[in-house]
């Protein structure tokens, strides 16, 4: 995860956090959540982008643990590829382990 994808997804979660029902003993939680989001830009116009990235995933785990989202999800959120672009041809190397394993299926018959 680059540093634009973590400006994308907290400006996602920014957006968000401004329509959850502010539960009484959750709500510190929320607000600080909502702090955090400026300070993770800051430290990614100084170059700190492993901050934000640790940042970020507090911020998620607190999501998750509070039943906003499901962990899927939120790797969803930080994907910047789909996982077979992530490694051109795999599929094609799956297809041909899988035509090899065939051939040996029907000379073994």
């Amino acid at each position: 995860m680059d540093a634009s994808k973590i400006l994308e997804v907290i400006d996602k979660y920014e957006n968000e956090l401004e329509s959850i029902p502010t539960i009484q003993e959750r709500n510190v939680t929320i607000e600080h959540l909502k702090k955090m989001i400026p300070q993770m830009r800051e430290f990614i116009k100084e170059g700190r982008a492993g901050k934000a990235f640790r940042w970020l995933g507090f911020m998620q785990g607190v999501l998750c643990e509070q039943g906003h989202y499901l962990l899927e999800e939120l790797k969803e959120h930080n994907r910047t590829l789909k996982p077979d672009e992530e490694f051109p041809g795999i599929k094609k190397i799956y297809e041909n382990a899988a035509a090899y394993l065939d051939s040996i299926e029907k000379k073994e018959k």
